[in-house]
């Protein structure tokens, strides 16, 4: 993987954020965070599935990044997590994987629809865990923050 693959496909998955954000109606403000973060997401997804070999940890890491940094900057810009948290994961969609499963199946390669299949499962599920946790540490980050008055102002 070079540095011009990376870049290209960051450019692809800034466009392919921040247009399906604009279709979703958010601010262009907003579109260019949740761009960012599917940037930032699938730089982080092809680094580490390169360095680890594994796409599932790589989803794993890239889609938490997009969950706490969304919360953060929900936060900040006093907007619901979830106008950055869906176009931020768009660009780690398994849909090449989803395709190749379903391509198997109607072919009848068994091998390969249980190899494809497994890996896009698995794939789903890294994303799907990743961003639990980051929700589910946000909201005790939040509680703990207004139970104790740790900021007085913060109004997360």
């Amino acid at each position: 993987m070079s540095v011009t693959d990376l870049l290209i496909g960051g450019i692809c998955a800034f466009g392919g954020a921040f247009f399906y954000a604009i279709i979703f109606n958010s601010d262009k403000f907003d579109a260019i965070w949740s761009a960012a973060l599917g940037t930032m997401a699938w730089t982080l997804y092809t680094v580490i599935s390169v360095l680890s070999g594994s796409t599932a940890m790589g989803n794993l890491t890239g889609a938490f990044s997009v969950g706490v940094l969304a919360e953060v900057i929900a936060g900040l810009l006093k907007n619901p997590a979830t106008v950055y948290v869906v176009p931020g994961l768009l660009p780690l969609l398994p849909g090449r994987d989803m395709y190749l499963t379903m391509r198997a199946a109607v072919e009848g390669d068994m091998n390969r629809l249980l190899s494809t299949g497994f890996q896009t499962l698995t794939t789903a599920a890294a994303i799907a865990l990743a961003v639990a946790i980051a929700s589910s540490a946000a909201r005790i980050t939040r509680s703990i923050i207004r139970r104790y008055g740790l900021w007085r102002r913060a109004r997360f």
